[in-house]
């Protein structure tokens, strides 16, 4: 049949998503790589040689030189390795030198703070330090999964005899593993500890025969640029053999009126020129996801559609594909004089929230043309500039085009080495899709022979099980990474989590504070249990605690309950919460009482004696006190109280329970859920 309008919407998007802030910016030609240094300022260390600051001095010259080598690295297909870095050194104590940076910008920062150093001295806790590494890594790193990297500096002591309170230097090795970050293990000198490096280090080839602290200047740089050269073929290697493009095509017509006679069809005007993009780089294998929508429905539909657009960008993003640079467009096609074309990189579209924005501002386009011509124009101007073997297309129609007058057949992506999709919705008369239609736009005798859904309305697009199923569809070649990280408990457990629904957290920001306790929800009640049992319950509070779900083992009860927890809005009381919790807890003697709490340690009228008070009584109530702060308006203070249980601030337990992110989205962003569910289900080590 003929369409009444047409508009064609390709988002490509070379996914492995983009940074969960928002406010960054990044050029879709970057691909960034975290870089942190773990440097041990310990006593072992500093008194080495005389004076006690000789090794410390190398061990800053030796940074800072790095840091110089840390430039962009021009790469095929006009891409460049950029570089974040960021620095820790520990004794028995941690100190933050700065958190991750742009090189480009912040280079001279991060140098002056390295030429401060103090070196501390005492005991060296080197499986803290590397797991706080980790920790600056996922909080405040881009989120890309496989471009992460810890530098280690040591001599490697403690060798045997010694307690190392944070799990041990295996454990902590074995913790940058799961999250795929690799660990550099540099000699402060050449005759240190080999066998305990190589325990630190990723495997051999991550120690070889790295040293910092040398006479000769070409062994610091033999060190550093071989250093530099692993990342970067590795970095180099994932962004050409990772990345999926997503293109989404989009067809519609005029706002639904009531049934009317048909009309004549116009005459078809000439071909418009091709298509004058630049070369898109071959070399990345991964794939095309295209959707094609029959759009004469009206426009609540049309809407509908749109949303399913934003909604496909946000699963992919952080769900199904690991964090590498994204590229993305919008092209609206209507005809060879009707067409709108959005990327990311555009003047105003600097983020994915940009984008989302200009796709829910897509005007309309209602010109006459023809789904086949559509989608040669796409293929032309969208999807010839990135397919690869790899590529995964879907169509989104109405599977009833009219092939009499469009002389573009709906076959043309196939034998593209495309894996094609196909998706029927029933039109605003009820008409089903054309079977034989749907069956010629999959491809079905080509090698990779592609899928099909139907469904009877627009509104099943967002259907939570349609989406599930697509995108597994889409990622069944296995490019999808899955970062499972299983947990497990030694004992009967309660774990309370209690959320803040106060004023300042915000109404958008309380939600997503929702989805990460759903996460944590299903990780705790699918962990392996040995025949313990584990029971989750959750809470909220503001100037009052209200309890939303009672402790139970049942994951869809409890997810559920959690949906329908309201926004409080109103003031700030972390005692009370912490009072509430304790009454919950009141029984169960046989149990571990585990408490989560959103907090930024800001509290209306209460000072730091009374919660002081109130995390004593936590601590004599035998419940083990976890708290998530977010963003950077918070109180230190309170913060470093709650996590002493009333004691003398110890930096290693405050490390195993405190958790920070920069903001509320990176609550639900990669692996962060997986790391606070990890440190929950471990045995409390005192």
């Amino acid at each position: 049949m003929a369409l009444n309008g047409y508009i064609l919407t390709a988002l490509c998007a070379l996914w492995g998503g983009i940074i969960a802030q928002d406010d960054q910016r990044i050029s879709f030609r970057e691909c960034p790589v975290d870089l942190f240094f773990v440097l041990d300022t310990s006593e072992s260390v500093a008194l080495r040689a005389k004076p006690p600051e000789f090794y410390i001095n190398q061990l800053k010259s030796f940074t800072k030189l790095f840091i110089d080598q840390l430039k962009n690295l021009p790469q095929p297909c006009d891409r460049s390795v950029t570089w974040n870095s960021g620095a820790l050194h520990y004794s028995d104590d941690i100190e933050l030198v700065m958190g991750l940076v742009d090189m480009n910008t912040r280079r001279v920062n991060l140098k002056a703070a390295i030429d401060k150093i103090k070196y501390i001295g005492k005991g060296t806790y080197t499986d803290c330090a590397i797991k706080e590494g980790i920790s600056e890594l996922l909080r405040t790193g881009s989120h890309y999964h496989e471009n992460k990297y810890i530098v280690v500096v040591t001599d490697g002591h403690p060798v045997t005899g010694y307690k190392e309170p944070c799990g041990g230097i295996q454990e902590a090795a074995n913790e940058a593993r799961q999250h795929a970050i690799k660990v550099f293990a540099v000699a402060i000198s050449p005759d240190q500890e080999d066998t305990r490096l190589s325990v630190i280090a990723t495997d051999a080839s991550y120690r070889q025969n790295f040293t910092a602290a040398d006479n000769s200047r070409s062994t610091q740089l033999s060190t550093i640029n071989t250093i530099i050269d692993m990342i970067v073929s590795v970095v180099t290697q994932t962004h050409h053999n990772n990345d999926v493009y997503l293109v989404i095509m989009y067809i519609y017509g005029g706002i639904k009126g009531a049934p009317g006679d048909r009309g004549l069809m116009g005459e078809r005007g000439e071909d418009g020129p091709p298509g004058n993009g630049t070369e898109g780089c071959h070399a990345f294998s991964n794939g095309i996801f295209s959707i094609c929508i029959s759009e004469s429905i009206g426009a609540s539909n049309f809407a509908i559609a749109k949303e399913f657009i934003v909604t496909v960008m946000d699963r992919l993003k952080l769900r199904q594909f690991g964090a590498n640079e994204s590229r993305i467009g919008v092209v609206q096609y209507s005809g060879a004089n009707a067409q709108e074309v959005v990327q990311l990189g555009d003047l105003n579209i600097k983020t994915l929230t940009d984008l989302k924005q200009a796709v829910k501002e897509l005007r309309w386009l209602a010109e006459a043309t023809y789904t086949g011509e559509a989608l040669q124009y796409s293929l032309n101007n969208m999807i010839n500039k990135l397919v690869t073997e790899r590529s995964v297309v879907i169509v989104l129609t109405d599977g009833r085009s009219d092939t009499k007058r469009d002389v573009v057949p709906l076959n043309v992506l196939c034998g593209k080495g495309l894996k094609v999709g196909g998706v029927g919705v029933t039109d605003y008369a009820e008409r089903q899709p054309n079977p034989e239609q749907l069956e010629e736009l999959v491809c079905k005798d080509d090698p990779r022979q592609g899928f099909s859904f139907v469904l009877n309305n627009f509104g099943l697009l967002l259907d939570d099980s349609f989406l599930q199923n697509l995108t597994e569809r889409i990622c069944e070649d296995k490019k999808c990474p899955n970062y499972t990280c299983p947990i497990s408990f030694n004992d009967n457990t309660d774990v309370l989590i209690m959320m803040d629904s106060s004023a300042s957290v915000g109404s958008t920001n309380f939600e997503m504070t929702k989805e990460l306790a759903q996460m944590l929800t299903k990780r705790f009640l699918s962990a392996e249990r040995g025949g313990f049992q584990v029971r989750v319950g959750i809470g909220q509070y503001s100037n009052n605690a209200n309890l939303e779900a009672e402790f139970s083992s049942n994951t869809t009860q409890v997810v559920s309950q959690i949906t329908e927890a309201k926004f409080q809005d109103a003031g700030t009381q972390v005692t009370n919460a912490l009072n509430f919790a304790i009454e919950r807890f009141r029984g169960g003697r046989t149990r571990k009482k585990k408490l989560l709490l959103f907090s930024d340690g800001r509290s209306q009228g209460v000072s730091n004696d009374l919660i002081e008070k109130s995390v004593d009584q936590v601590s004599k109530a035998g419940i083990e006190l976890y708290v998530l702060a977010v963003g950077n308006q918070v109180n230190e203070m309170h913060l470093r109280t709650l996590v002493s249980r009333g004691r003398p601030y110890d930096n290693t337990y405050a490390y195993r329970h405190l958790f920070k992110v920069p903001d509320y989205r990176s609550l639900v962003t990669g692996v962060f859920y997986q790391t606070v569910s990890r440190k929950i289900s471990l045995e409390s080590r005192g």
